[in-house]
């Protein structure tokens, strides 16, 4: 190896060894540590007596539609690319900015800031693609009997204190 030629003793190969450990192990660690951006979006119906929110399946767990936000991405762009994958033949309007929320994912515990959108349904089919499993519009009642990640239940909350939902 052209390392070993570098050095002359066993000495100074561990110490060469040893830092390049330490510093895998210190770039590991800021990688686990990175916080995940995460853009949603809100669409609520109101076309029955009581409000109802859409919620996307994942793993086994139930969230607002959206995703991680790619680098050198625009929220909006993320939202765009998000719904056209997860939801193919729904047909909805990016409206207001709502709120940002900190939190981590259910799945990989990865911390997360979460930018929410609200938006309006148009038309269309919720019928899901991609990793989603399962869509289905839900009244805030129901949704607190699912398997909702903490942050979209932070997300209800919220829009319920704010009478939109």
């Amino acid at each position: 190896m052209l390392t070993l030629a570098l050095f002359r003793d066993e000495f100074n190969l561990f110490s060469l060894q040893f830092t390049l450990s330490v510093v895998a192990s210190r770039c590991e660690v800021n990688k686990m540590s990175e916080t995940k951006k995460v853009a949603c979006i809100v669409l609520i119906l109101d076309d029955a007596p009581e409000k109802r929110i859409l919620l996307v399946e994942k793993s086994g767990s139930w969230f607002l539609p959206g995703g991680k936000i790619e680098a050198e991405e625009a929220e909006i762009e993320c939202l765009r690319r998000e719904l056209t994958e997860e939801l193919p033949y729904a047909s909805c309007l990016i409206d207001d900015y709502f709120r940002e929320y900190m939190g981590t994912t259910p799945n990989t515990k990865t911390p997360a800031n979460v930018k929410v959108w609200l938006g309006t349904w148009l038309r269309g089919s919720i019928a899901p693609a991609n990793e989603i499993s399962d869509s289905r519009w839900v009244t805030a009642a129901e949704a607190a009997s699912m398997h909702v990640s903490q942050i979209t239940r932070d997300i209800i909350y919220d829009l319920q204190a704010e009478g939109l939902l």
